[in-house]
């Protein structure tokens, strides 16, 4: 079997990275070993990283050739096999990956391509080595069709993470559940699907945040009112003491501090360290959102004189 010297790959991973059909079916008709493994870590030509002990079918997943995996698939490829990290070839159908090439598969709807993997044997459940599972990165990418598919198949809504992971410059925290991951990218049609499944609205990561803190950090409105809806607890604090309310305030997001304001959120509530929200709006110069909080508390403290003098 010929392999690169440096990277100890075969020549049937970079036909299957390339997109050749015709040389693929060539190194196959030569007796190319279709579940070959690299032996090291390294970029592809788009800048995704290829961790050793990954076969040519994580090559055709990552860049979602349709033909190139069947191909492999038909000559018995292995479709759950598993890079050092705990990667299957599903995982990198789903979303994972390389940024662009992630948004390539999803506005290409690969939900085709991850249902032949799934078809032919893979398991949807196990996640990497952090725990990260196909579905939450899935979730993540926003890919509600083939959310729906491992969901169909059996994989589980309350995964949780076990370790963090970095995906596409975002860092995500242990204890994350697939209702996070969406979440944190404001992908509301996967987030109201694993609510309708069952997924737990006040799950919890690491940190303590639950998905609404996470939607509120990042001014995503549309999944913040879904989780609302669905019976978020506004008051519920992380483990620094700090409501989602907290988390719209300190990255200046109105129109989600609005809504959990008008939901009855407390304006006056504090972190463990005794921080109000405005005082959050007012060190990151969030002006309107400051100037809004100040309004709103002093009409509640207007409210309070005159109930106090009604009932005095």
């Amino acid at each position: 079997m010929i392999t690169d010297i440096v990277f100890v790959s075969t020549p049937l991973h970079f036909a299957a990275d390339s997109g050749s059909e015709a040389l693929v079916r060539l190194l196959i008709e030569r007796g190319a070993n279709v579940s070959a493994t690299t032996r090291s870590t390294f970029a592809l030509w788009h800048d995704a990283n290829l961790y050793a002990g990954s076969t040519p079918l994580h090559c055709a997943a990552l860049n979602g050739y349709d033909v190139m995996a069947r191909l492999l698939i038909e000559n018995g490829v292995e479709v759950s096999a598993a890079n050092i990290i705990g990667q299957t070839p599903l995982h990198f159908v789903v979303g994972e990956g390389h940024e662009a090439v992630s948004k390539l598969l999803i506005a290409n709807g690969h939900d085709a391509l991850a249902l032949l993997i799934i078809q032919n044997g893979a398991d949807v459940s196990p996640g990497d080595n952090v725990m990260f599972t196909p579905l939450h990165y899935a979730a993540y990418a926003g890919h509600e069709a083939v959310s729906e598919l491992l969901i169909s198949n059996g994989a589980n809504i309350s995964a949780t993470t076990i370790g963090s992971r970095t995906i596409s410059r975002q860092t995500f925290h242990p204890g994350l559940t697939p209702l996070h991951c969406a979440a944190i990218r404001g992908c509301k049609a996967v987030a109201r699907l694993l609510i309708e499944q069952g997924a737990n609205v006040a799950a919890t990561d690491m940190m303590g945040s639950t998905p609404l803190h996470l939607a509120a950090m990042r001014g995503h409105v549309a999944v913040a009112w879904l989780i609302i809806e669905k019976g978020a607890d506004l008051p519920t604090t992380d483990t620094k003491g700090l409501t989602p309310l907290h988390c719209a305030a300190m990255t200046g997001h109105e129109a989600v501090a609005q809504l959990i304001i008008e939901q009855g959120a407390n304006v006056a509530a504090k972190d463990q360290e005794g921080l109000t929200l405005l005082c959050y709006a007012k060190r990151n110069r969030h002006k309107v959102l400051a100037q809004r909080l100040r309004d709103k508390l002093t009409s509640r403290r207007s409210a309070r004189l005159a109930e106090h003098a009604t009932t005095g």
